[in-house]
């Protein structure tokens, strides 16, 4: 078993992430997910299913501070720092003006959502790649 995640800046061949969100889930703590789990995405919580977004990857950081991830082997924390990666860069100009500091967005299990986000930063140089 590997313990340490794969770095998306690794599969991607991009240095930063394209935004960062501070993450609040709904979950009790037996049912978070781990690390590289399949989490989807949502700008807004009223959107139709047709708006909910997979091509969007988070990495879960240990703690606010320095380049930490959560190991594989760990659940995520309930409340934390994750790095957002738009897996695509085709992608990147379609979600570049739904991304801004401040703005409120989701984690979804399938269609249900399951952490409350906030945008707490943003790549520039990324959103126009």
């Amino acid at each position: 078993m590997r313990n340490q995640p794969i770095r998306m800046k690794d599969v991607l061949k991009r240095l930063k992430p394209n935004f960062v969100v501070k993450y609040r889930f709904l979950e009790e703590k037996e049912n978070l997910p781990y690390p590289g789990s399949m989490v989807n995405f949502m700008f807004n919580e009223n959107e139709s299913v047709m708006n909910i977004i997979s091509d969007i990857f988070p990495e879960f950081k240990k703690s606010e501070l320095g380049d930490n991830l959560i190991p594989n082997h760990k659940r995520v924390n309930k409340e934390g720092i994750a790095d957002m990666w738009v897996i695509s860069r085709k992608f990147i100009s379609k979600h570049s003006e739904k991304l801004y500091v401040g703005k409120k967005c989701f984690f979804l299990n399938g269609h249900e959502i399951i952490a409350e986000c906030e945008i707490v930063g943003v790549n520039q140089n990324l959103i126009s790649a």
